[in-house]
């Protein structure tokens, strides 16, 4: 269940915009910052979308990488941000996410147990089910 504190930030967004979508309502909630709300509302989801582009790049150039349970929480964040995504916006960054997750899959194996206690389905979490090679 959300914050008290988010609910009052959604009320006073809600109150200078008149609504928000289900993205910007799930960003608020979630206690993203104001500056992540005003890129989404200018830019859409590019913002995750490029985290998740960038992460994949560290990942291919260095197999030995030490960051690597922060950049798959980039791709969970964005998974669970394409949850909230008007279908439109989807399909607009749809290559560029598919681009990335293919690279990433070219520079992991896949593995039986989940790098994240926290995965769920390996269907629907399949990046958290891949190691480096």
């Amino acid at each position: 269940m959300p914050k008290y504190r988010n609910k009052v930030r959604l009320k006073k967004y809600l109150s200078g915009h008149n609504r928000a979508d289900k993205l910007i309502e799930f960003l608020i909630l979630h206690n993203y910052p104001d500056e992540i709300i005003e890129t989404v509302t200018k830019d859409g989801i590019d913002i995750f979308v490029t985290a998740w582009e960038v992460s994949v790049e560290f990942i291919v150039a260095d197999p030995d990488y030490e960051e690597y349970d922060f950049d798959l929480s980039k791709r969970t964040e964005l998974y669970l941000v394409l949850q909230h995504t008007p279908s439109e916006q989807v399909q607009t960054f749809k290559n560029r996410i598919m681009i990335a997750d293919e690279s990433f899959k070219k520079a992991t194996i896949e593995t039986d147990g989940p790098q994240n206690k926290n995965a769920s389905e390996k269907k629907d979490q399949w990046w958290l089910f891949r190691q480096l090679k």
